[in-house]
């Protein structure tokens, strides 16, 4: 038995499938591998999306640890801050600490009037007017000692002239009177606002 037929007809229909079959193998074989291509290329990238994804969940996992670590830090300053703001409660405090200065200091016991209480957006702000009067120097030190209390306190309006004592009670060889406003605050939860009628 002969591989290719005799018949002109057998021949043509062999050599009709064998082309076929060629164009199939051919065909399949483009497509396959263009195909096979394509799922190689995006395999890879869907690897490379998910090494992408590994690091910056890595990344968000130490920096949540980092801005927990800074949100903590921010608390305590907070909390150390708010120390320095009087409550209410504790102003009397403070004008005890202002006189305790001022005799540390020698000059006069000082006169404290108070303002109204102004309530701010964040902070409330007391006011005192203040008067001592002393020598130059002890008058100085008596700023710096308010400067170091442990509360946060701001003078402003500072007037400062000379002092004649008619009495010659006082004690100074060279009085200076002064006149300056202070400024300290207070936590707005800790002021007790009037209610509105």
């Amino acid at each position: 038995m002969a591989l290719i037929p005799d018949d002109p007809k057998q021949q043509k229909a062999l050599m009709v499938i064998a082309v076929s079959l060629v164009v199939l193998y051919f065909a399949n074989s483009q497509w396959y591998s263009g195909a096979v291509e394509t799922i190689e290329a995006e395999e890879a990238r869907v690897e490379n999306l998910a090494a992408q994804n590994r690091t910056a969940q890595a990344l968000a996992i130490s920096a949540g640890r980092g801005l927990e670590d800074r949100m903590a830090l921010i608390e305590r300053h907070v909390a150390e801050l708010e120390q320095l703001i009087p409550s209410s409660e504790e102003v009397a405090s403070v004008v005890n600490q202002m006189s305790q200065v001022a005799r540390d200091v020698g000059v006069s016991e000082p006169s404290i009037r108070p303002d109204a209480v102004v309530q701010g957006e964040v902070y409330a702000q007391q006011a005192f007017q203040i008067r001592v009067l002393g020598e130059y120097h002890d008058v100085g030190r008596f700023l710096a000692g308010l400067a170091s209390l442990p509360r946060i306190i701001t003078p402003s309006d500072l007037q400062l002239v000379p002092f004649t004592d008619p009495s010659g009670t006082m004690g100074f060889d060279a009085p200076v009177e002064v006149n300056f406003r202070i400024q300290t605050y207070l936590a707005p939860d800790r002021v007790e606002v009037p209610p509105a009628e």
